[in-house]
């Protein structure tokens, strides 16, 4: 157990050396050993302590109580570690959330557009077709607004023609009389 325990907390790369755990007690601290009574190493001093620091402190402990501290250091670096992550999960989906409030506002203005696009295209249809009726109407000759507008063409040609000339078959002939 201490074994695997020693490959789990070395970080270093390298492989656990053999002897590195002795018996005796612990530099600093209280009684070690085999008895597990209290840590002797406080859980902020085992998280801040660096590896090589750690190590040589538990040469002298005994191998039941290197065991116990490694795990220990092990479980409160985890404890951190999730800490870190929940609070990182909170903090992301609070942008999540936002993004997402942004799009649906950004949803519901293009819907609206499209409404208004939809409408428009509608009323432009509807012309489309009345115009494309008149123009069935006046291709065939017949109908009051086809009678209608012939007229007003009617008149729009003959007032054009009245005021240019002025005399209609003399002004035509030889363009004598428009010269005068």
């Amino acid at each position: 157990m201490a074994a695997a325990s020693g490959k789990k907390g070395n970080r270093s790369g390298k492989a656990p050396r053999r002897g590195d755990v002795s018996s005796g007690a612990l530099p600093g601290g209280g009684g070690g050993g085999a008895g597990g009574g209290p840590p002797s190493i406080s859980d902020t001093e085992l998280l801040s302590l660096p590896v090589r620091e750690l190590n040589r402190r538990l040469r002298a402990a005994g191998p039941e109580e290197a065991a116990r501290l490694k795990t220990r250091r092990r479980t409160l670096k985890n404890r951190g570690y999730a800490a870190n992550c929940r609070a990182q999960r909170s903090e992301q989906r609070a942008v999540l959330e936002e993004q997402r409030s942004h799009l649906q506002a950004e949803v519901t203005a293009l819907s609206r557009e499209a409404g208004a696009m939809r409408s428009q295209l509608a009323r432009m249809q509807a012309q489309y077709r009345a115009l494309q009726s008149l123009a069935r109407d006046t291709a065939a000759g017949g109908g009051a607004g086809a009678a209608d507008a012939a007229g007003d063409g009617d008149d729009a040609r003959s007032d054009g023609a009245d005021g240019a000339g002025g005399g209609g078959d003399s002004a035509r002939s030889d363009g004598s009389a428009a010269r005068q």
